[in-house]
């Protein structure tokens, strides 16, 4: 793997809303073993369960839970909100940079596996008899 810097002139919807989803998985994982290592360690961890209110161990255990499924909903749905300000951001900026490791061989043989699959279709250029 080697670190390349990515222009993203477009970014397509659910890849956009996997990365949301996958951003708040991970915050919310974060957050549910922080809350559960404070319940464990006797903290002021609560959890509100409909009418059912926990503390303690059990308030850690419930969050260790709930976080990341709750925390990846709102990323979702913030996700769903912010996709187009990113269109419209897209579109003054021109693209956005990031820097990251790519698996150059990995986008090659997909970029090769797309260009044999679009030669394999008949043309619309070539009449067919």
């Amino acid at each position: 793997m080697t670190q390349k810097t990515i222009k993203i002139r477009r970014l397509q919807f659910d890849s956009f809303l996997k990365l949301a989803f996958l951003t708040g998985l991970s915050s919310g994982v974060f957050m549910g073993i922080f809350m559960f290592v404070s319940g464990l360690l006797g903290g002021s961890v609560t959890a509100t369960v409909g009418t059912i209110r926990l503390t303690g161990f059990h308030a850690g255990l419930v969050n260790l839970v709930l976080a990341p499924a709750l925390t990846s909903f709102m990323f979702v749905l913030l996700a769903l909100v912010a996709y187009l300000p990113l269109k419209l951001s897209l579109i003054i900026f021109k693209n956005i940079s990031f820097t990251a490791l790519i698996d150059v061989t990995e986008a090659i043989e997909s970029t090769e596996e797309q260009l044999k699959t679009q030669e394999q279709l008949p043309h619309e250029n070539h009449p067919i008899d």
